[in-house]
């Protein structure tokens, strides 16, 4: 998980909506973004996802699914999301003491195991 203050929404990498398996939401069809080469491109689709931090409690975030050539794998929190809740490294430090950040994915598979790049 990143910080952009260049940004007003909050991203996260197809990788990452794909190992987690969310639910994919239509995004604004009048969402236009410019990339970091300057493209314009249309965001892939939507996901509410789940986040709990130190403040213990668990917030819905919306990301826009990012172009599959997007830079960073993971998730990129924008401007509102900190001007929200506050800077990532206050709310979802890098080594917990107690309460951490967490993903929750949709629904767990049993019986599959994964390498940490995600791999089978």
């Amino acid at each position: 998980m990143k910080e952009d203050t260049g940004t007003d929404v909050n991203w996260i990498s197809p990788r990452v909506v794909g190992y987690f398996d969310f639910d994919i939401l239509d995004a604004p069809v009048d969402g236009e973004y410019c990339d970091f080469r300057g493209n314009t491109f249309h965001p892939v689709g939507m996901v509410n996802i789940p986040l709990a931090g130190m403040k213990s409690r668990t917030e819905y975030t919306e990301c826009h699914i990012a172009p599959e050539d997007f830079p960073f794998d993971g998730v990129l929190v924008g401007t509102r999301f900190v001007q929200r809740t506050g800077h990532i490294d206050t709310v979802f430090p890098d080594r917990p003491d107690g309460t951490a950040l967490i993903i929750m994915q949709k629904k767990v598979t049993v019986g599959k195991t994964y390498t940490a790049d995600g791999n089978l």
